[in-house]
């Protein structure tokens, strides 16, 4: 196999990576995983705008920056999705806050309204 064959299946292999990497359980909290794979992301853009599939001539050329800007796309999903979750997660967290508040509170005037 040349060269190109082995930058297609790695372009295919990290494709899949980005697809699997949010189906995780638990993706949110393994943020070294998460960026480590925006950064590879960001490094194949890089890589195709720069190198890309040697021995495409013509149109076929313009593959590579068809591929840079699907990478550069699922840098964008990704962290659109991680900023949801986050946000997600500290909507969960205020209203569980907000729930022990009123416990309290119930405790609090509870015990102010037996002395």
């Amino acid at each position: 196999m040349d060269l190109g064959t082995w930058i297609i299946f790695g372009v295919v292999a990290l494709l899949a990576i980005n697809h699997f990497l949010l189906r995780l359980p638990g993706w949110t909290s393994r943020r070294g995983v998460f960026w480590g794979v925006q950064v590879v992301n960001l490094a194949a853009a890089c890589f195709m705008i720069v190198v890309g599939i040697p021995n495409l001539h013509g149109l076929a050329h313009y593959l590579n920056w068809v591929i840079a800007l699907l990478f550069m796309f699922h840098i964008i999903q990704n962290n659109g999705r991680l900023v949801a979750a986050r946000r997600a997660e500290a909507r969960e967290e205020d209203e569980q806050d907000a729930a022990a508040r009123e416990r309290i509170h119930a405790a609090l005037h509870k015990k102010d309204s037996e002395t």
